[in-house]
């Protein structure tokens, strides 16, 4: 298991119902910054003259479980450094790369980030076919072998009505949600 993943615990991505902006942040930071929990998901910083570090928010100061940010280095020279909010470092991000993280509803992890880095990539995978939702509980085979550490759905071909999943579990051998009536999604899953 990656050293990031501190138990099998799932967690679920978290999506705000209304956006301060766009969706994206792109921003030259001159010194430390401290993201809050209304910050957009997308972040592009530029350390400008100096390597910054860039510290998650906290449950106490209003991270929700499931919430995420990608974080992106838009500098040419200087490196991003992301912490967590006690100061332990997930990953270190020279120009031109990026992390992708989730807090947990307890503590941050790094999904994806660049090589070298702590994370879930090079984890086993599995991404589902398309699967129409019932809205009753519905099980996706994974065959992943164990438990996965993180999972969740994607929606697709949307009839443009309400996309609801609940109820999102998994075990050794199967993801078990229920999706809204019609609607299609895929069960992306990580071990």
């Amino acid at each position: 298991m990656p050293a990031s993943i501190k138990s099998t615990t799932p967690f679920q991505f978290y999506r705000r119902l209304a956006y301060a902006g766009d969706g994206v942040a792109i921003q030259t930071i001159t010194a430390a910054l401290t993201i809050t929990p209304f910050y957009e998901e997308m972040i592009a910083l530029n350390p400008s003259t100096a390597t910054r570090v860039v510290t998650l928010p906290t449950a106490a100061a209003g991270a929700k479980k499931g919430q995420w940010h990608l974080i992106y280095n838009a500098g040419t020279t200087y490196s991003l450094t992301i912490n967590r909010p006690a100061a332990t470092t997930l990953c270190t991000l020279a120009p031109g790369q990026s992390c992708h993280v989730v807090f947990s509803g307890t503590a941050w992890t790094v999904v994806h980030a660049p090589a070298g880095s702590s994370s879930l990539q090079g984890a086993s995978t599995f991404k589902s076919v398309e699967t129409t939702g019932t809205g009753a509980p519905q099980t996706v085979a994974h065959g992943l072998g164990s438990t996965p550490v993180l999972f969740y759905a994607v929606p697709s071909n949307l009839t443009g009505g309400a996309y609801v999943v609940s109820s999102v579990t998994a075990d050794a051998t199967n993801v078990t949600l229920t999706v809204t009536l019609g609607e299609k999604f895929q069960v992306v899953a990580f071990k």
